[in-house]
């Protein structure tokens, strides 16, 4: 099965981490800009969603719910085989739910910040 990795520029050495536990020819990945830096258009996501979509089997969104246009835009494709990991921005997705709860508990300065 051919994936496509849709993911926030921000975090492409954390998936390119993950990624060598998929054979090299079973996935590509589509990076976008992160949008707590650049003012990114829904059509710059749709774009490579798109592209993910015709050219693979499934595709997988890392890129955190910041982008405000994210959920709907998600909704489009509701016949597609998208998976969209939980997190609302790139640090919720890197740290894991766990982790976050106890930052979050602790009044850390993560809170619901969108980039470091």
């Amino acid at each position: 099965m051919k994936i496509g990795l849709v993911t926030c520029a921000s975090m492409l050495d954390q998936v390119r981490q993950i990624v060598p536990l998929i054979p090299q020819d079973q996935f590509v990945i589509y990076p976008v800009l992160p949008c707590c830096l650049f003012a990114i258009s829904g059509d710059t996501i749709r774009n490579q969603v798109d592209k993910s979509v015709l050219a693979n089997e499934a595709t997988v969104i890392i890129y955190g719910s910041c982008h405000p246009e994210l959920n709907s835009l998600l909704d489009m494709y509701c016949d597609s085989n998208i998976r969209k990991i939980e997190g609302n921005n790139c640090w919720e997705m890197l740290l894991g739910p766990e982790r976050v709860e106890k930052y979050l508990s602790q009044n850390s300065w993560l809170g619901n910040n969108r980039i470091c």
